[in-house]
């Protein structure tokens, strides 16, 4: 393998890194150890385990280039025009070379050769069953949580075990064992942990450690990623039932250095820049190493000091845009600006029309320069309360890997999955959006027809231009809804021209019990389709006041009709596609370790979202983001994003990134 010299290396002499946590385990640097003078007591077992956790910090596991570069390859993130590694992420036009294809496999493997080591030498230490025990536990999980990476990253799942620590040729050399054999070492390592590891530790030092949530959620990952929906549900409810978490009163508490490890957090990855701040390479072996991020640096606008490498997509942008504030919700009393956007949005995404908040001590629309068709910037995990990111260009905050949002969101897919609770479903989601002060979502949505849409109905159908009002919603283009009603309203079939005269025969009926697809007009009101595709094309079904008229053509109002209720429900698909298409991404995006990618993949959605997104089209008008619409924005240039990727993706090349250069150049058994 490529690592033989770092094993090499790491058995002579580079043992660990110094550190790993803000509080757990300040711990001298060993690495002018040997290991043959090493592993002698606890402390020192201790130490080893520190330096598995350090594992994390590296660039390819939650360091600066993973979470910067993997967001771009999805639907959440877009690259700067200048950036040729984050282009090849965006386009799939990367390959074996690319940056962080070898740094995930390189850290990956670190963390696994290093968690081996504290595994082979726990034996031959005296120390308390019970101390003993909680680190084997502490250093499978992570064991399994480096290996998950390989199998949900690299070649089907199929790669390299290592189970100890390498000492001659064939331990170094190894072809890659079935997918199924690395998923069984994955999920062995995880119920061991779940088993062994504590709810909690007393000691505020030991913030960082694994904990029994921790590795309860990466099984429930685990099984759900194979879409075993039972068996993840079951962990999920454990978590929730379990009372030792709660979604933060402020969503921006889980973004920032002040508010780490609150009561949302499962687990995350600490990061310091008091501890050792390092280079501008973020977190790095070796005592002028560092156990800071450069994240902040490569996000930050040049305003903030910053390079912009990777920005919000344009999707996520207008997603954010539509996140519209619930002002019946106490939560958004103090935001008294002209902006409807969510605090979501405000402490997720910069937008140059945010007047709620702020960006780099400057107004939104002066803390970046929104140029190159920059649309919005990331302020998650930034530093933007600032003046400018720190002058050694890294960061102090953890990356948050778990927390109680995304479970809950899991927990919900999962049930949608099996039993089909809507109840449950929408009560969960709801709290979600309460926090972030944004409309409920309803079940149900009645609505009537108004001969006078000036008065009487809070919900009605104009049938001049074909649009129901619902009031404020949640809804986008496409999505399903089922409609209800006892006296069905009809239309006219798309492509055909309705003719009083011919009422009988040429309109059709909006069946009750059925699925229709929604297009969104405004945050109010909207039409409906006969299809997705039609929904997506703006072919909205043609209602007319002349279908309320009797058949005998007399031009009187048919009162029955007049007077009906309508209504239009969530089903478990509408729901789903919430879940995926709204509130997963607005609330998780750029977070965890390449984590909206591995939520894409488990649905088998990747394909129909770049064809989906490279088919719209978006304007920049004054700083902002606009879809476009060719009444209002004819003379704009129109900009578009993932078409590239929406020609060339297939699953079978682009699922999983391709086993490193490094690794193939220098591991003569991988292929034989």
């Amino acid at each position: 393998m490529k690592l033989f010299n770092t094993y090499i290396l790491m058995t002579v002499g580079i043992l660990f890194l110094s550190s790993c946590e803000k509080d757990f385990l300040n711990i001298e640097n060993p690495n002018d150890l040997s290991a043959a003078s090493f592993w002698s007591s606890e402390s020192e077992i201790q130490q080893g385990l520190v330096a598995t956790y350090g594992a994390l910090q590296l660039q390819g596991m939650l360091g600066g280039s993973s979470a910067i570069q993997h967001p771009v390859r999805s639907d959440v993130g877009r690259p700067n025009n200048w950036n040729a590694n984050a282009i090849g992420l965006n386009t799939l036009t990367y390959n074996e070379n690319t940056q962080i294809v070898g740094l995930r496999w390189r850290d990956a493997y670190i963390g696994i050769y290093r968690a081996n080591q504290v595994l082979a030498n726990l034996s031959n230490v005296e120390m308390s069953t019970a101390v003993s025990t909680q680190m084997e536990a502490e250093a499978r999980f992570l064991r399994a949580f480096f290996y998950n990476s390989l199998y949900r990253g690299y070649n089907g799942g199929s790669v390299i075990i290592h189970t100890t620590v390498p000492e001659m040729r064939n331990d170094f050399y190894k072809k890659p064992s079935p997918a199924t054999d690395v998923y069984a070492l994955i999920l062995e390592d995880l119920e061991f942990a779940y088993q062994n590891l504590p709810q909690s530790y007393d000691d505020s030092a030991d913030l960082g450690r694994a904990t029994w949530g921790a590795a309860t959620a990466m099984l429930g990952k685990l099984h759900l990623n194979e879409h075993n929906y039972e068996g993840a549900k079951g962990y999920f409810k454990e978590i929730l039932d379990s009372n030792l978490y709660m979604l933060t009163a402020d969503i921006g508490d889980n973004f920032d250095e002040e508010h780490e490890f609150n009561s949302e957090s499962i687990f995350e990855v600490a990061f310091s820049i008091d501890a050792k701040p390092g280079t501008s390479f973020g977190a790095q072996d070796g005592p002028t190493g560092s156990e800071a991020t450069n994240r902040a640096i490569g996000l930050a606008t040049t305003q903030g000091g910053g390079f912009r490498t990777v920005m919000p997509s344009y999707y996520m942008t207008m997603l954010f845009k539509n996140d519209v504030m619930d002002m019946t919700n106490p939560i958004n009393a103090s935001r008294t600006g002209s902006a409807p956007y969510s605090i979501r949005t405000s402490v997720s995404v910069a937008i140059a029309d945010d007047d709620n908040t702020t960006l780099y001590q400057r107004s939104s629309d002066e803390g970046g320069a929104y140029n190159n068709n920059e649309a919005s910037y990331l302020k998650k995990f930034q530093n933007w309360k600032l003046q400018r990111e720190s002058d050694l260009s890294v960061s102090g905050i953890n990356e948050r890997v778990i927390r109680l949002a995304d479970v809950m969101l899991l927990y919900t897919e999962c049930v949608l999955k099996t039993s089909g609770d809507l109840d449950e479903v929408m009560s969960m989601i709801n709290a979600i959006r309460d926090r972030a002060g944004v409309v409920n979502l309803r079940k149900s949505i009645d609505f009537n027809y108004n001969e006078n849409p000036t008065t009487n109905f809070t919900n009605d159908i104009d049938f001049n231009t074909d649009t129901i009002k619902i009031g404020a919603h949640a809804f986008i283009d496409g999505q399903e809804l089922t409609y209800n009603s006892d006296t069905p309203l009809t239309y006219c079939p798309n492509g055909m021209t309705c003719d009083v005269n011919d009422l009988p025969s040429n309109f059709q009926t909006l069946d009750s019990e059925t699925s229709y697809y929604v297009i969104v007009v405004d945050y109010e009101h909207i039409k409906l389709a006969t299809s997705k595709q039609n929904a997506f094309d703006k072919l909205n079904i043609d209602f007319t006041e002349t279908q309320l008229k009797k058949s005998q053509n007399d031009n009187v109002l048919n009162e029955n009709i007049s007077q009906s209720e309508h209504n239009i429900n969530y089903n478990t698909n509408s729901i789903m596609e919430h879940i995926m298409w709204v509130e997963r991404p607005l609330e998780l995006m750029f977070e965890g370790h390449d984590l909206r990618w591995e939520d894409l993949t488990r649905w088998g959605k990747v394909k129909e979202q770049y064809v989906r997104l490279a088919a719209k089209s978006y304007v920049i008008s004054g700083k902002v983001l606009f879809e476009y619409d060719p009444a209002a924005h004819g003379s704009l240039n129109k900009i578009k994003e993932f078409v590239e990727a929406a020609n060339v993706y297939s699953p079978e090349a682009h699922d999983y990134f391709p086993i490193p250069a490094t690794e193939l150049n220098s591991n003569p058994d991988f292929l034989d």
